[in-house]
């Protein structure tokens, strides 16, 4: 399967996913503050999560809908991915005493172990994509070298 395909197709599934969360929490600030009230995180960090959380899934989408910021897009979107896993892998091993409610729309209706392999899945897929993005912008100046080679031996007239 082409490279490109896999990484534009991974990179739409990744805009979809951050695009839906932040708007589920957007749409809904009141319910998304009560859940964030309801997990342990220290004093505070809730007003400042309530914002900072969606404006930087939108943030993702942004960068990762642009080709010329598409890489930052995919770092971020693994970092926020590992961080969200991680988070979920806590609270299954109860880690924090107790096990919170879960986040808003779609999955809330997932269980914790269901939420888990979600994030897996994803963060997956955003690693793979990012591990092909590197690789084919790497490749990509040796492409066009081997190409303005090709190109200027056939147009010398020497033979």
């Amino acid at each position: 399967m082409n490279r490109k395909v896999v990484i534009e197709g991974i990179t739409a599934l990744l805009i979809l996913l951050f695009f839906y969360t932040a708007l589920s929490k957007l749409l809904d600030l009141q319910a998304f503050q009560g859940q964030l009230v309801l997990q342990p995180f220290p004093a505070g960090w809730e007003s400042v999560l309530l914002w900072a959380l969606p404006l930087t899934e939108l943030l993702v989408c942004v960068l990762l809908f642009f080709p010329r910021t598409r890489q930052q897009g995919l770092y971020l979107a693994t970092l926020l991915m590992s961080i969200f896993t991680l988070y979920v892998a806590l609270i299954l091993s109860r880690a924090f005493g107790y096990i919170p409610c879960s986040c808003g729309g779609v999955l809330e209706r997932m269980d914790w172990e269901t939420h888990l392999v979600f994030n897996v899945v994803f963060l997956a897929l955003a690693i793979t994509a990012t591990i092909l993005y590197i690789r084919s912008v790497r490749q990509e100046p040796a492409v066009r070298a081997t190409a303005g080679l090709f190109k200027r031996k056939e147009g010398s007239g020497k033979e």
